[in-house]
């Protein structure tokens, strides 16, 4: 597809997902679709969005995900669609407790993690410097959780590791290096877990497989 104008012909119905190649939110939404099998058609915005693209898409923003008439432009908005719309693999299980536990960790990641990696993305100097400390503390902060546990807040894989993932992926992008010792032994092995799933691998931009 041309970066200059969005198509209105779509393949059969086929979903669209317009997405930022190096995004963290938009990598989010790709993983949900790469575990559940879903035909979608990727478009990756290497050059900048379609003339008309806030024609249907009100905040001119990435991600967005185009289903017939239905526009998403939130990402956490897409991660619950997709659940509901393709219910299997299930990534929100059905019991009310861990349910409630995975969208407070999603609300956790967004407003601790996200605004330290756009503050490392475009703060200036100093302020990234005090965010990469406080990045490194919370990440290391995380590691006595996966002692006893395969996945984030559930023994099954949820939007919360989608979620976690993505941002665990660019620690080295963000000039984050985890130190092998014994404390962080759990956190690494729960990254090498979730890294060499194929829906994850799938999910991957070629800008993103450059970032490790």
């Amino acid at each position: 597809m041309s970066n200059h104008e969005v198509s209105d012909k779509r393949i059969g119905g086929m979903l669209e997902f317009y997405s930022d190649p190096t995004g963290q939110n938009s990598h989010r939404v790709r993983l949900v679709l790469a575990e559940k099998l879903v035909s979608v058609e990727v478009v990756q915005m290497y050059e900048g969005k379609p003339k008309n693209f806030s024609e249907f898409n009100m905040y001119n923003t990435l991600p967005a995900l185009r289903d017939n008439n239905l526009v998403l432009w939130e990402y956490k908005v897409m991660m619950e669609y997709l659940e509901e719309r393709f219910p299997h693999p299930l990534l929100l299980p059905v019991d009310p407790i861990v349910r409630a536990n995975i969208r407070q960790y999603l609300y956790y990641i967004e407003r601790e993690i996200d605004p330290l990696c756009t503050a490392l993305e475009k703060g200036r100097t100093t302020r990234r410097e005090r965010s990469a400390k406080h990045l490194i503390e919370l990440v290391l902060s995380m590691a006595p959780h996966f002692k006893d546990s395969q996945f984030c807040v559930s023994d099954d894989y949820t939007l919360a590791d989608c979620s976690l993932g993505a941002f665990l992926w660019r620690l080295p992008y963000y000039g984050i290096t985890m130190p092998q010792n014994k404390h962080t032994r759990s956190l690494l092995e729960y990254m090498r877990r979730i890294f060499s799933r194929p829906g994850f691998l799938s999910s991957l931009s070629d800008d993103e497989r450059r970032m490790r």
